[in-house]
């Protein structure tokens, strides 16, 4: 009785290594919905806002060119209205 038990928790140690080592489940990856745009249309640049608790993320839309700004407050997010960089950026 002993033999087998030890032989079962064997096994399933084998079985354990071996579904780490070759990962049985499937990996889940993100998808990106198309009314987002490409992951590569955005870069997001984490910051700090001087007067502001928590840290503050800037958000570049290179598509649309506009700038924006997501803090947290240690409760909820905070969204700033974006900043069109076509019209502080364009030549007079």
């Amino acid at each position: 009785m002993r033999s087998k038990t030890i032989f079962a928790m064997g096994l399933l140690n084998v079985l354990l290594l071996a579904s780490l080592c070759f990962r049985l489940t499937p990996i889940a990856h993100g998808q990106i919905r198309p009314a987002m745009g490409k992951a590569s249309e955005y870069l997001m640049i984490p910051g700090e806002v001087q007067g502001l608790p928590g840290g503050a993320v800037y958000i570049l839309d290179t598509r649309n060119q506009l700038l924006s700004l997501r803090t947290f407050d240690g409760t909820r997010f905070q969204d700033m209205p974006p900043i069109d960089l076509n019209r502080i950026f364009s030549k007079k």
